[in-house]
């Protein structure tokens, strides 16, 4: 957590200072070279950075403008929230998170804490922020583990939530948590607050440009299906497009050409997705990339390209370009680490979600 706290603090220096700042000090990696890399810690893929612009400078943002002092205790909810927790803690100037893992089903998750931690905290006046991504479908992590604050005596108004959107509770909430989130505290800043409506650098359109050169004209958004504008003229014979998954995608146009800008994810995530996206377009199975900046990844778009639902194709050549196409990557970029789930589990999920 030390260390955490530290990364965040130079991620919020960073900002601040239009990424010409937040070096790490020497004392850091030392600190890191001092672990015991026998005790290794496996986790998942956050799949916010990795799939739903989530962006770490929300949260910074929203704690600057949360009001919330350095007496808060923040509390930050499984792996993301870990993270997320410590740059809330370090924008109000408030001492590290503690961090906490719901258990149970998801839309009825439960916390279950050493009783001394439960009576430290009601002897404490003090206000309480609870971190993560989210809400989902239930929220039952947010309102597990505000239920447990406020059956530990903290009073309900002391309890400030950290979402990634400004969206109400998903359709699997609980009575109880619904009315709370209704009047709860809650502090959001989302991408569209400072990547579309802020200035350089802290703005998408300077990332472009920085790819593309000068643009043309505002970025056009066409996430949630607004990109079939582009490829069909009549609405009644749009192809469907699973709305809530879709990454965020904006339209560019530079000197003429025409760009798409996708969310590919942050860090790590983001930059096998560059290499991946030119080892394909280097194949001759997609367009060519401009380049990655902060999440972002710019191919060409192709104006005049149809769908196969409107062009004319030979089945057999079709056939056999997609099977090329799913053995590049599959040969190239093999999947990592575990194969899988077995077969019975994916049938019993395929059954399940059908």
């Amino acid at each position: 957590m030390e260390c955490l706290s530290r990364l965040a603090h130079a991620i919020d220096q960073s900002w601040r200072s239009g990424f010409r700042e937040g070096s790490l000090p020497r004392d850091f990696l030392d600190k890191l070279l001092s672990f015991d890399p026998s005790r290794m810690i496996n986790i998942k893929q956050a799949e916010g950075y990795a799939f739903y612009a989530l962006y770490p400078e929300n949260y910074l943002e929203a704690a600057r403008a949360s009001g919330l002092g350095i007496d808060t205790q923040v509390i930050g909810i499984r792996s993301i929230g870990t993270g997320l927790g410590a740059l809330v803690a370090a924008a109000l100037g408030a001492p590290p998170p503690f961090t906490l893992r719901p258990t149970g089903h998801p839309f009825r998750r439960e916390v279950k804490v050493d009783p001394g931690l439960v009576k430290k905290l009601a002897t404490q006046d003090r206000l309480f922020a609870i971190v993560d991504e989210g809400p989902g479908l239930s929220g039952s992590s947010f309102g597990a583990v505000a239920d447990w604050l406020e059956e530990a005596g903290v009073p309900r108004e002391r309890i400030h939530f950290f979402p990634s959107h400004e969206g109400s509770l998903g359709p699997q909430a609980s009575p109880r948590h619904r009315e709370r989130w209704s009047v709860a505290p809650r502090h959001v800043r989302t991408m569209d607050d400072f990547l579309l409506g802020g200035a350089p650098p802290h703005s998408l359109a300077a990332w472009v440009e920085d790819l593309v050169g000068p643009l043309d004209g505002p970025l056009e958004d066409i996430l949630g299906g607004k990109w079939r504008r582009h490829r069909y003229q009549d609405e009644t014979i749009w192809p469907p497009s699973n709305l809530q998954q879709e990454r965020r995608k904006f339209l560019a146009r530079a000197k003429g050409a025409s760009w798409l800008v996708k969310f590919a994810g942050l860090g790590e995530t983001g930059a096998k997705k560059l290499q991946m996206a030119r080892h394909l377009h280097e194949a001759g199975f997609a367009p060519d990339v401009a380049g990655w900046r902060h999440g972002f990844l710019v191919q060409r778009w192709h104006e005049d390209a149809r769908g196969l639902d409107q062009a004319t194709f030979d089945r057999d050549r079709l056939i056999e370009r997609v099977g090329a196409y799913l053995g590049f990557p599959a040969h190239h970029y093999p999947a990592e680490g575990q194969p899988g789930a077995p077969l019975d589990e994916l049938r019993h999920m395929a059954l399940y979600n059908t």
